[in-house]
């Protein structure tokens, strides 16, 4: 039924429904029908073409995060590697180091065993085989210079942080007195 719409004059006008005839009024609500289903047919495609760029928004986000996440593990990795390589080579080093300062012991050792027998063997020749108390011995020293050092005496080189086995004399004193380097035996 349809309503009556009043004018100006106060006069009521029939509605365009009211002048049409039932199959006009029938046509027009099945026009209005297939708009009103068109309509949402038209918003559906819309709801559903945004909801499929949504899903290919978030699926792009989530490779992006996917290969972040495998990059990020990738350098992970890497550094772990690296860092263990880096052990690895360190640990060669100090093994190394450790070698050669058993060698320049053994070869303190046996330079003072050498000096020791040759000051005997002097000593025999001339007729006093008494052993001598004030015998310089090789010890032990650790660089805390910035610059390698040579004792004079001997003629052995100390390189900036290391460890040499030294005479044990006055430049020697001089050398721990001023700080350059630290008696470790």
């Amino acid at each position: 039924m349809a309503l009556k719409k009043s004018d100006d004059k106060g006069t009521t006008a029939k509605s365009k429904d009211d002048e049409l005839t039932p199959e006009q009024q029938a046509a027009a609500a099945e026009k209005a029908e297939q708009e009103r289903l068109a309509a949402e047919a038209e918003k559906t495609r819309l709801a559903d073409e945004e909801k499929a760029a949504q899903e290919q928004e978030e699926a792009r986000k989530k490779r992006e995060q996917e290969e972040a996440d495998a990059r990020k593990k990738r350098e992970e990795e890497e550094a772990a590697k690296q860092k263990e390589l880096d052990q690895k080579r360190e640990q060669e080093q100090e093994a190394a180091a450790r070698k050669k300062r058993e060698e320049d012991e053994a070869e303190a050792k046996a330079e003072n065993e050498r000096l020791e027998q040759e000051r005997l063997a002097k000593e025999e020749e001339t007729g006093k085989a008494t052993p001598k108390k004030n015998v310089q011995e090789l010890i032990l020293v650790e660089s805390k210079a910035t610059v390698a050092l040579r004792q004079p005496s001997t003629g052995k080189w100390i390189e900036a942080g290391g460890q040499a086995h030294l005479l044990d004399d006055g430049w020697l004193a001089n050398q721990v007195r001023a700080k350059l380097l630290k008696k470790v035996k």
